[in-house]
């Protein structure tokens, strides 16, 4: 994390603290406690937007030009526009690791999360998501590695970024020179 991110995600936390006070949700009449207590408030909410930019999920809105409803994750190939809408934890989720290359596929639907197979799962197979850039969507591993390693953190090194090069092996003669 940059000391930018940082310092802006800091100020997010103070901001949001003084909003909480002026709530009188810290109802000390002591200054010097309120002061204290809005610290700790403020550091509290500072690790929980840390822990939202590594663990939540998504959930993004659909909207079609063909009618007015908004329709959560709509797989239908209609005309449609997707925008981001929230931001949630889900625990369960968040306990899943990641792969570029996903075998399955989280759905908002009705204000569940929904988690389906995108692909056949074995029995003792991990069970892998997709933390944003996804191998179909952006191929070049360089830029998937960066996002990753600058958002979360880690090189990936799932099956669509561990690319196994099979070294050209001439084969060799049985005989004598």
């Amino acid at each position: 994390m940059s000391i930018d991110d940082l310092f802006h995600y800091s100020l997010t936390a103070y901001l949001l603290s003084e909003i909480i006070k002026s709530t009188n949700f810290l109802r000390c009449n002591q200054i010097k406690k309120r002061d204290t207590e809005q610290i700790l408030l403020a550091s509290i909410l500072l690790k929980h937007i840390q822990q939202m930019i590594c663990n939540a999920q998504t959930i993004s809105i659909t909207k079609t030009n063909q009618m007015d409803d908004i329709i959560f994750d709509n797989d239908d190939d209609r005309d449609e526009i997707t925008k981001r809408f929230a931001s949630a934890i889900f625990p369960t989720c968040a306990l899943m690791n990641h792969s570029c290359v996903p075998n399955i596929r989280c759905i908002f639907d009705q204000g569940y999360l929904r988690v389906y197979t995108a692909k056949p799962i074995r029995q003792g197979e991990e069970i892998l998501n997709c933390y944003g850039p996804q191998k179909s969507l952006m191929p070049s591993i360089e830029q998937r590695q960066n996002v990753l390693l600058e958002q979360y953190f880690f090189k990936c090194q799932c099956e669509g970024c561990v690319e196994i090069i099979k070294p050209h092996v001439e084969p060799i003669a049985n005989g004598e020179n």
